[in-house]
Formats: C-alpha cells, sequence, structure tokens
C-alpha cells in the first residue's frame, strides 16, 4: 500500500523536531566575543530588524554561530529541566538559562516535541480529521513564534553575554514550523485528498 506524502513528510518532520530536543540548543561560547560584538555592530547599523531574520530564518551572526561548535552546548531538554529548578544548576548553566530567558515563561517548551508526534499521529488516518489538525498547526506556530519572541528580545544580551543559539535549536525550531505548515495544508485540502 502506497503511503501519503503527507504522512511521511510529517513522521520525519516529527521525528527531527523530537530529535533535536535532545542536541545542542546553547553553549556559552567566550572565543566568539570579537564575532558577536562585530555581528551586533552590523545588525545595529544595518537595521537587520527586518521580519524574515527574525523570524522566518535567523540572522547572520546566528547562522554562523550555529555552524561554530554544533556538538557543544545545553540541549532543549537539559535547559527546560534546569529552569524547572528540580535540578542543580551548575557551571555555566545559570548563565545560559538567564539570557535564554527559558524560565518560568518557557518551561513549556517541552510540550513542542509532544505536539509534533501528536500532529504525525493527526496524520496517521486515511482521512484524518480536519479540525485537530488545523488546532495541532495553530498550537505548534504560536509555541515557535512565542519561542523566537523571546529569543529575539534577548538578542543584545545573549551576543553580549557570548551564548550562542546552536544547530540543535534551529533544527527543533525549523521542523516544528514546517510541520505546523504541513498540518495547516493537510486541514485546508478536501478530507479525501491522498497527498
Amino acid at each position: 500500500m502506497k503511503q501519503r506524502p503527507s504522512l511521511i513528510l510529517g513522521w520525519l518532520l516529527a521525528g527531527l523536531c523530537l530529535l533535536a530536543f535532545f542536541l545542542p540548543w546553547a553553549r556559552f561560547a567566550p572565543e566568539a566575543a570579537g564575532a558577536n560584538v562585530l555581528g551586533l555592530a552590523n545588525t545595529l547599523a544595518a537595521g537587520e530588524d527586518d521580519p524574515v531574520s527574525s523570524y522566518l530564518w535567523m540572522k547572520r551572526a546566528e547562522a554562523r554561530a550555529a555552524l561554530r561548535d554544533p556538538a557543544d552546548g545545553l540541549s532543549g531538554w537539559q535547559l527546560t529541566r534546569l529552569a524547572s529548578g528540580n535540578a542543580p544548576r551548575v557551571g555555566l548553566a545559570p548563565v545560559v538559562i538567564d539570557v535564554m530567558g527559558v524560565g518560568d515563561h518557557l518551561r513549556w517548551v517541552v510540550l513542542v516535541p509532544g505536539l509534533a508526534l501528536a500532529g504525525a499521529l493527526a496524520l496517521t488516518p486515511m482521512h484524518p480529521p480536519q479540525r485537530v489538525l488545523a488546532g495541532l498547526a495553530i498550537a505548534l506556530a504560536a509555541a515557535y513564534g512565542t519561542i523566537r519572541w523571546k529569543l529575539n528580545s534577548v538578542y543584545t544580551e545573549r551576543l553580549l553575554q557570548h551564548i550562542d543559539l546552536n544547530l540543535g535549536f534551529w533544527i527543533f525550531a525549523f521542523s516544528a514550523t514546517l510541520l505546523a505548515l504541513l498540518l495547516a495544508l493537510r486541514a485546508l485540502l478536501p478530507p479525501k485528498t491522498r497527498f
């Protein structure tokens, strides 16, 4: 039996989102001090706060930082666990958590992988319920927008404190967003479509 493209893509994106939650999201990078200050100066001079680089993609300084050392740093799971207060904050973890803004306001970020899995499960039936797909698409898009808004609000502080967002965060964010788009598209198509 031939699988629908939306089902395969949905499970792939949900798997990426779940995997990226356990990959490094943020790291303390004092060796990048010069590059961060230069990136901040360029951002302020060029006014790079356009919606595309702020919400749909990433700023140039963030793109360079993500590729600098992708295997180093705290994962999303570690950040949310440390921010919850159930684990001792050791080393540089408090600085990363405070600057990342993953305190009480973003502890619920742990729900995003659950929403991604729920989205993949909702795509599994031959004729998925459109209201469920639309609701999950809205929830994932709202989570992504909130996370990006919070991180954008501390962008200057992150650069000055030498905290880089790592590749795991971007994989997590973009896979959740693409899944939200897929769910929205599938919700808008006729129920009996094979996509």
